[in-house]
């Protein structure tokens, strides 16, 4: 299937958001009509994509930070403009990029019905059962979530270094319920992990 089409372009649409984001911070506001304010609604919906050979369809964006005071105002502008790929990290560790897990957890506190509309992301550079097992459990928790939608082991540069048992570590964590897609990002050898993820060693 291909993806729908739009009017918004990438460079106009993260025009659009920079030039609305310092509108908001600054609560500049304008008056409009439900119709006007209906129309500029419409005109900054984020494309969307499939994921992968799924069913699903994200947003051709995803939404980032680095644990700043403006996540929750970030977080609610993003679901307004149609960013539903939440890319996520733990802020207790002293590595990542994303939103952090706590400020989602509170976000969905606040916002429970949110929870439907996002693609939630989250990686970790743990490689051994054990530890997957406690990062997983503790973003659940920090999420206020019952399930993530990608688990990502992050910036792997061999897959044949991921430990034998992660597989099944994978399959159980998905029929728990905990997770619904598993998988690998790498920052260098890229084309080798991929292939090796998925044609020679599938996880």
């Amino acid at each position: 299937m291909a993806p729908e089409k739009s009017d918004v372009s990438r460079r106009n649409f993260l025009k659009t958001m920079g030039a609305t984001g310092v509108g908001v911070l600054a609560g500049a506001t304008a008056k409009r009509t439900p119709e006007a304010h209906a129309e500029k609604g419409r005109k900054q919906q984020v494309p969307t994509r499939p994921f992968g050979k799924t069913d699903e369809r994200v947003s051709i964006l995803a939404l980032g930070g680095n644990g700043s005071r403006s996540d929750q105002l970030m977080m609610h502008q993003a679901l307004k403009w149609g960013v539903t790929f939440w890319d996520v990290w733990d802020s207790d560790r002293h590595h990542g990029g994303g939103i952090p897990q706590k400020s989602v957890g509170q976000y969905f506190r606040k916002y429970p019905e949110a929870r439907k509309k996002v693609f939630l992301m989250t990686k970790t550079d743990d490689r051994k059962p054990k530890a997957l097992t406690a990062f997983l459990d503790k973003a659940l928790s920090d999420m206020n979530v019952q399930t993530i939608d990608f688990f990502v082991i992050h910036s792997v540069s061999y897959i044949g270094r991921l430990h034998s048992k992660t597989r099944a570590w994978s399959e159980r964590a998905k029929s728990d319920g905990k997770i619904r897609y598993f998988g690998v990002s790498a920052h260098s050898r890229m084309e080798k992990v991929m292939k090796g993820a998925v044609v020679e060693n599938p996880i």
